[in-house]
């Protein structure tokens, strides 16, 4: 994995340079969204759903398609 840096000036003189750490999801929602998606790498709205349904717990959700003619 390469490192990535960002710089910055400070005191007109000086060039600070810091790490850049990238953020991941936790282990756990990366085993959820394989869960729901195949292992796949997009959620289809229907499995979207789904995931509302079983891992949210909530009932009233529709699967409606707003920009569709």
């Amino acid at each position: 994995m390469e490192e990535e840096y960002e710089y910055y000036t400070w005191l007109f003189f000086f060039k600070r340079k810091f790490k850049i750490s990238k953020r991941k999801p936790l282990p756990e929602m990366i085993e959820v969204f394989n869960a729901c998606t195949d292992n796949e790498s997009q959620m289809s709205p229907d499995r979207f759903r789904r995931f509302l349904i079983e891992f949210h717990g909530d009932e009233d959700v529709t699967c409606r398609r707003p920009f569709t003619k």
